[in-house]
């Protein structure tokens, strides 16, 4: 018995059908197309934790005192976002590269204005000490207490 070619054809579309009737609904979203990428979804969480990062840069622009944040966490994060800079390249993701990168500039800002905060506050605090004496023995003083700081 001969078989003509639009039967098997026929045969093998619905065989395609029912097939993907059973995938489940995870399986489905990976083999049908898409309207964003794994990647741009990634960026979109990096661009977004960015703008997050933003808002303590300004708050700590206008308050010029670092309090209850420790800059640990942060070093961290630059470094595992400069990482991520690094990384994000070779697998070819460059929407999360891109994103990434406002994400670590964003943190390096951050964590600059916390150290320059926290030293003009201990110069502050200095200069009040010695305020009636002479500039020369209160940076004397600064740089004393920051020798000591070192040490510990």
């Amino acid at each position: 018995m001969a078989v003509n070619k639009s039967q098997t054809a026929r045969d093998s579309e619905e065989s395609q059908n029912r097939s993907r009737v059973g995938i489940r609904p995870a399986a489905r979203f990976l083999t049908e197309e898409r309207i964003m990428s794994p990647d741009q979804v990634n960026a979109g969480f990096e661009l977004v934790a960015g703008f997050l990062i933003a808002f303590n840069v300004v708050k700590l622009y206008h308050d010029k005192k670092t309090r209850g944040v420790s800059i640990v966490p942060l070093a961290f994060m630059v470094l595992w976002g400069c990482w991520n800079c690094y990384f994000y390249p070779s697998l070819g993701v460059m929407w999360s590269f891109w994103c990434g990168l406002v994400c670590t500039t964003v943190n390096g800002v951050w964590i600059g204005q916390m150290i320059y905060y926290k030293r003009q506050e201990r110069w502050r605090s200095y200069t009040f000490q010695y305020a009636n004496t002479d500039p020369e023995k209160a940076m004397e003083a600064f740089r004393k207490a920051l020798k000591k700081k070192e040490k510990e």
